[in-house]
């Protein structure tokens, strides 16, 4: 007889491979209530509009756009045309002009970062990298609870490498449908009883868009973490709207690799291991000693595979554009 995780897993399954592409458009908004940063610091974007495509030939396009209130304030792309990845980060308050153009294996953070890089409410179809389905099978049962007004099975994902933390994930998956309709995650699993989850995110709605069912309006909370002075309280919060989603479109290849490359943004190949520093860019050096060659490219040799390359590679050249700015903006959170 089955087992609650095998049906499921079938459910999910069902529904993850059912198509030949997706397509969504999500608009999100942003509400901090507690400030974080330095002092005085001004928040650049308080919502994001996403445009996210993905086929089944392993094809990824993921364009976001920060706002503040109406005036669009940052920009990052992410391509995969199947066998190699890019990401270009556009420089605030000019969306056109490319800041950095980078290549590797890995699409967008997936290389360093130990959960998925995709939008709400599809990235909860995945445990970290795992899709869902695969990973159900490994899950404890905790029971059947009700969500929405609806019969839900309940599942707990112990000791999961999840963003930068290791941690215990709870999915609430509805039984009739097998749609993630609430993902909680606890730093112990005494705090499940206690219901003190480190963050959460809740569908607040649920419908079927083109024959597929989908979470339409969600909720994502970051609490403060047991033990610390905010323990307890939300600390930010992020609402999600798919505006359209749509499946098994055929797009043409050029859309999952940028159109061009602009000579003034910093370019890393990490693939063939390759830096090409921009005149304009301050304090670049070529090795540790210094001498700034920014003409030519700067070609950096280093031990691993290409994660460990460019992580080492960047820290000699010494741009922090990569770590923060845009970059920090665009990694999503929980």
């Amino acid at each position: 007889m089955p087992s609650p995780n095998d049906d499921a897993a079938a459910l999910v399954a069902k529904e993850m491979t059912s198509w030949t592409s997706i397509d969504l458009q999500v608009r999100s908004q942003i509400t901090s209530y507690v400030h974080v940063g330095p002092p005085g610091a001004k928040r650049f974007a308080d919502g994001d509009r996403i445009h996210y495509v993905e086929t089944t030939g392993g094809e990824r396009y993921y364009d976001t756009k920060g706002f503040l209130g109406e005036t669009p304030t940052a920009r990052s792309v992410g391509y995969c045309d199947g066998k190699r990845c890019a990401r270009v980060e556009y420089e605030r308050g000019d969306l056109e002009k490319q800041e950095s153009f980078i290549v590797s294996n890995a699409f967008m953070g997936e290389g360093t970062n130990n959960s998925t890089d995709r939008p709400r409410p599809y990235y909860y179809y995945f445990v970290g990298k795992t899709p869902l389905y695969e990973a159900l099978p490994r899950a404890e049962h905790l029971g059947i609870v009700r969500f929405l007004g609806r019969d839900c099975d309940s599942f707990l994902f112990s000791n999961i490498p999840w963003a930068m933390l290791t941690q215990n994930i709870v999915y609430t998956i509805d039984k009739e449908s097998g749609v993630p309709l609430r993902v909680a995650s606890f730093v112990d699993v005494d705090d499940i009883a206690k219901t003190r989850p480190l963050w959460s995110w809740d569908a607040k709605n649920f419908g079927v868009l083109d024959n597929h069912h989908i979470v339409i309006d969600s909720e994502h909370v970051l609490f403060g973490k047991p033990g610390t002075q905010y323990e307890g309280q939300t600390l930010v919060k992020h609402t999600y709207h798919v505006e359209s989603a749509s499946f098994n479109h055929t797009y043409p290849h050029s859309m999952f690799w940028p159109e061009t490359r602009q000579s003034d943004a910093l370019f890393v190949d990490s693939i063939a291991k390759k830096i090409e520093v921009p005149k304009a860019a301050p304090n670049a050096k070529t090795n540790l000693s210094g001498g700034v060659q920014a003409a030519n490219p700067i070609r950096v040799e280093g031990p691993g595979g290409a994660s460990a390359w460019l992580t080492s590679s960047l820290l000699v050249v010494g741009v922090s554009l990569i770590l923060t700015g845009t970059a920090v903006w665009w990694r999503r959170r929980g």
